[in-house]
């Protein structure tokens, strides 16, 4: 009996430290600013920087204490300085560019290139859609008392939003957040899972990123062997087949933004940003090939038709990149595998916002 409680005891100690050493070892080694949020369905830790390096590009990113791939914000504005803030997704964030590089620090460059009068404030998150958006605009981004709101979305928005408003929990008619551990069966609570998750870099890699390597191990695997994830089948962005039936959620979301602004009296520019496939042949031509994409094909669909009718039915000023994407022969906007934009992508965006801007007054 004795030796038995000696060998647990013993065990014990030996899982502990190991916790221990692995908690270090992640923390030095293995870095991530990314966690989830019981609101926001995940954001990213404050004051953070990681390096993101992949075979295509290496980059730096690091996070304001808002957590916003930004510059240091003051909540209040100096006179005279108007604010613009931008929302999105991670092409809003700038993945695949340093943060000198993205469109909003471009814009912000352009706009001050005779006098300093404008704040062009960076609010893409990885992964985020319009739901999203209107709670992190409602709870967060009002206070930085912007003076016009810039808006981009694109197609993977209509398979996230459809999957934020599964997880989103209402209050008296109202949606207030959304989780991502809804709906989840676990032997731990929610409230200790999350603290995990935000506290411990183990914890967070073995509850988080251990099964997205393993579908990465999978799917590199299947590339090795000339195999596609996915066959006979539309992307996860065009799965839906349908756009009008689908789009009554995005709508939904998007008209809580224009509401929530009006009563601010703040501007709203709503952006549709194209994706590589829907833009030219040679664009994003290795990555469409995991999702059983024609090479060399231009893929079009109604939601440019659906953007331009909610844009006149409800009065919202709209500015659709797609034509000066497709018209661009300044190649590649977008990174072969990745399918986000290059830096060539994000000038090009900048300009194209920038002169609607200054167009429009």
């Amino acid at each position: 009996m004795k030796k038995i409680i000696i060998i647990c005891l013993f065990s014990a100690i030996l899982v502990i430290l190991l916790i221990i050493v692995s908690e270090i070892s992640f923390r030095i080694f293995f870095p991530f600013c990314e966690i989830p949020d019981k609101v926001y369905y995940r954001r990213y830790r404050p004051n953070c920087s990681f390096w993101r390096k992949t075979k295509e590009f290496n980059n730096k990113y690091s996070y304001n204490t808002y957590g916003l791939r930004n510059p240091a914000i003051k909540l209040n504005k100096e006179e005279g300085i108007k604010r613009i803030l931008v929302l999105g997704d991670s092409f809003t964030e700038g993945w695949g560019v340093d943060e000198e590089e993205t469109f909003s620090r471009i814009l912000e460059r352009k706009l001050n290139k005779d006098t300093p009068k404008f704040e062009v404030i960076n609010g893409g998150i990885v992964g985020y859609s319009p739901l999203i958006e209107y709670l992190f605009l409602k709870k967060e981004g009002l206070k930085f008392k912007p003076d016009l709101i810039i808006l981009n979305f694109n197609n993977t928005d209509f398979e996230e939003e459809r999957d934020f408003y599964k997880l989103s929990y209402e209050r008296e008619g109202e949606i207030v957040a959304v989780s991502p551990y809804k709906g989840k069966k676990s032997f731990l609570p929610e409230e200790i899972k999350n603290f995990l998750d935000v506290n411990s870099y183990f914890f967070y890699f073995l509850n988080n990123k251990l099964p997205r390597a393993i579908f990465k191990l999978k799917t590199f695997l299947f590339q090795m062997m000339g195999k596609k994830i996915i066959k006979n089948k539309k992307p996860r962005f065009d799965y839906l087949q349908d756009y009008t039936k689908s789009w009554f959620l995005l709508e939904k979301s998007l008209l809580l933004i224009k509401d929530l602004l009006e009563k601010e009296k703040i501007p709203f520019l709503l952006v549709y940003q194209p994706l590589g496939h829907q833009t030219h042949g040679k664009e994003w031509d290795k990555g469409r090939q995991f999702y059983g994409l024609e090479e060399g094909e231009v893929y079009q669909d109604e939601v440019e038709e659906i953007f331009k009718k909610f844009c006149q039915k409800h009065k919202i000023s709209c500015l659709n990149l797609l034509d000066f994407f497709r018209n661009s022969n300044d190649f590649p906007l977008y990174y072969s595998y990745d399918g986000h934009w290059t830096n060539k992508g994000h000038r090009l965006a900048a300009e194209v916002i920038y002169n609607f801007l200054i167009k429009n007054n």
